[in-house]
């Protein structure tokens, strides 16, 4: 991913989301793409451990038979602001995440794969918003997914607790 190519008119949807993560002041240190071999390895692991608590309605880019393991609950928020809940789910906000977002350009692959921190990926989310994406803790714990019915699916039994806990 070529992160200096902010001129194309035909820029990536992972150069947007690099320029994204820059315009909210963070830097490839805290909001790094992964390579397609790496993303690849590390979307594989993540189905493993969470089976099929991602799929709700995703398009196509993410699908597992696998049931999940862990306790999962799904929420609806209005006016599609789920994305804001990122924070009060995960467990440590500066802890690091694996950040999956639906590559939406129809660009191969289906999904790119970042290294960052949840309270990173929500200030992304707040700056780009409209696509599908799915966050888990890189200890494989627990997973935030919404996808594009603005339906919030998370797993892991901390998760679950916080999901619930949330009033709005």
């Amino acid at each position: 991913m070529d992160a200096g190519s902010n001129s194309l008119p035909d820029r990536s949807f992972g150069t947007s989301l690099i320029e994204a993560a820059r315009e909210e002041g963070f830097d490839a240190a805290t909001f790094r793409p992964l390579d397609r071999n790496d993303g690849d390895e590390i979307a594989a692991s993540v189905k493993d451990a969470f089976g099929d608590a991602a799929n709700a309605a995703m398009t196509g880019w993410w699908f597992s038979e696998r049931k999940c393991p862990l306790p999962t609950s799904t929420r609806r928020f209005a006016d599609g602001d789920g994305w804001r809940h990122l924070i009060d789910v995960a467990p440590y906000v500066s802890a690091p995440v694996w950040f999956f977002a639906q590559n939406w350009m129809r660009d191969t692959p289906p999904h790119l794969v970042f290294a960052s921190s949840a309270e990173v990926v929500q200030a992304v989310l707040g700056n780009m918003g409209g696509f599908e994406y799915i966050v888990c803790g890189r200890e494989l714990d627990w997973l935030f997914a919404e996808d594009h019915e603005e339906c919030v699916s998370v797993a892991g039994a901390d998760a679950v607790r916080r999901l619930e806990s949330i009033r709005s």
